[in-house]
């Protein structure tokens, strides 16, 4: 018997697996959140989900049973099974170049030229979304409780043209039950401005 109990406090946010499931080692079980970032709980053990103890929505508390889960023996997962049948396939597999390296060599040829950097464009857009004119609506709601924007606060705070920020482009880690665009749009930065600049010509943290 195997017990899964929550690594921290957190709140359980959708269970992956349910009781009369069968899991194999590395299988996400649960996702638990806390400080807005999400933690996957895994099966350490090969076995068949018996039962559950909490609910997704609920707060679970460091060391509180999740579930319980009857052991297995050892058994090899579908993909490493998979994989030893290939090393064991025929010679004819190496007679000319894989399927693989034909699509490699078809995109690296067809590669667009340096001078398009879609790249950039995609970068300078991702960069768009952490400045407060992107988020007319959250700026707005700041101001109208009386409040500024971290951004305000840092240009006030900073000599002009000293700061340089890093980690703008990190968002909220709920990539589980969000999609990436509305992380990107809807929490620019995880919500935390940080970087480097100078306060009266001294460098600040």
């Amino acid at each position: 018997m195997v017990e899964v109990r929550a690594p921290l406090q957190a709140q359980l946010v959708q269970w992956l697996v349910q009781p009369g499931d069968t899991v194999a080692v590395g299988d996400v079980l649960v996702i638990l959140e806390a400080m807005k970032m999400e933690h996957e709980v895994r099966a350490t053990q090969p076995g068949k989900v018996l039962s559950h103890y909490f609910a997704a929505g609920e707060m679970v508390q460091q060391g509180d049973l999740l579930s319980k889960t009857e052991l297995f023996p050892h058994y090899p997962r579908p993909e490493t099974a998979k994989r030893l049948e290939t090393d064991e396939s025929s010679d004819d597999a190496i007679a000319g170049p894989s399927q693989a390296e034909a699509a490699l060599s078809t995109t690296v040829a067809a590669a667009p030229a340096p001078d398009a950097r879609p790249d950039l464009a995609r970068l300078q857009q991702r960069l768009a979304y952490t400045h407060d004119a992107s988020r007319p609506e959250a700026v707005a709601k700041r101001h109208a409780q009386g409040l500024r924007t971290a951004r305000e606060n840092v240009a006030d705070l900073c000599d002009p043209g000293s700061f340089s920020e890093y980690g703008a482009l990190a968002v909220a880690a709920q990539r589980s039950r969000r999609t990436e665009q509305d992380l990107i749009q809807n929490t620019p930065a995880d919500g935390m401005v940080t970087g480097i600049g100078q306060v009266h010509g001294r460098s600040t943290v």
